[in-house]
């Protein structure tokens, strides 16, 4: 598939010279490009991605303000041919390409610091399009693609309805009302870091899912039911509850299943293939110390 690139109109309207085009895995591009000799930062917004758009980038203003080193916006959107293209101002610095034990808990510290801004815009509400991370799992339609699935695909299906259904059960036992919510980053990994040469943090980026939900669901993506130790530095900072810690294991399995009812409709359709669940389900059967009882290992039927 073709990748989308800056369009004349798009440079023109923006008055930007393209450098580069940037790394980086999600459906929305960036390019390295200047404005009045000055280093920018130039997005494409894919067509799904660009709903709740106002709500991100009202959610980077506010952190801004607030002193975090968080991408500005340094013009309105500009919206052709379905996507929309935003400018921001570039972050100094590079990402760690690896991460030992004390610096994933100086991430969790790093996230616990950036919840005590981000439990301060609740206010916000919910970005359109979203929903918290425990609705997902009580969502019918999601269990109802998941039978249909393990008809055909037994050993996959049978991994997916299991964890779906235990996440659900788990949720139904606790008052998660009482949870603590926030609005969250989505994806606070090392990849979305920036440090300078001297160690110091000069950017976070990738706000592409901010949302509201509770407080423990920006674990999913940053814990990923493997790094105890962003558990153990948020702990140190933001001291996690009784509540908090019993639903660790299920808000990250229900996380998992963000977008799965509308992939399984995809694969029975014929429209996609197993591939696109290739990664969460590398991830359910994950466990750590931190999960407590729920850390039993999984058992595939025979």
């Amino acid at each position: 598939m073709q990748r989308a690139s800056p369009t004349d109109t798009v440079v023109r309207e923006l008055r930007v010279k393209v450098e580069a085009e940037l790394p980086g895995a999600s459906e929305n591009l960036h390019w390295r490009v200047r404005l009045s000799d000055v280093p920018a930062v130039l997005r494409r917004v894919a067509r799904r991605s660009a709903k709740g758009l106002s709500y991100e980038l009202a959610v980077l203003r506010e952190l801004h303000r607030r002193g975090w080193p968080v991408p500005v916006p340094l013009a309105e959107p500009i919206e052709e041919n379905g996507d929309t293209w935003m400018l921001y101002s570039w972050l100094p610095g590079t990402s760690p390409t690896s991460e030992d034990e004390g610096a994933q808990r100086e991430r969790g510290r790093l996230l616990a610091r950036l919840h005590g801004d981000l439990s301060e815009l609740v206010s916000f509400g919910q970005r359109d399009g979203w929903q918290m991370a425990h609705e997902v799992v009580a969502d019918s339609a999601l269990h109802t693609a998941l039978m249909r699935f393990e008809t055909l695909h037994p050993l996959e299906g049978h991994l997916l309805r299991w964890h779906a259904d235990q996440a659900q059960r788990l949720l139904e036992d606790l008052p998660v009302a009482e949870a603590d919510r926030t609005v969250v980053h989505g994806d606070l990994a090392p990849w979305n870091l920036l440090f300078d040469t001297d160690g110091g943090l000069s950017g976070i980026v990738d706000f592409d899912i901010v949302h509201l939900d509770l407080s423990v669901a920006d674990f999913a993506c940053s814990w990923r039911g493997k790094y105890d130790e962003v558990i153990h530095g948020y702990n140190e900072v933001r001291p996690l509850s009784d509540l908090d810690l019993a639903l660790l294991t299920p808000i990250f399995w229900a996380w998992l299943f963000i977008g799965v009812a509308d992939d399984l409709s995809a694969i029975l359709a014929g429209t996609a293939t197993l591939d696109r669940l290739s990664w969460m389900m590398s991830k359910l059967p994950l466990r750590t110390p931190a999960m407590g009882p729920t850390a039993t290992p999984y058992a595939a039927p025979r």
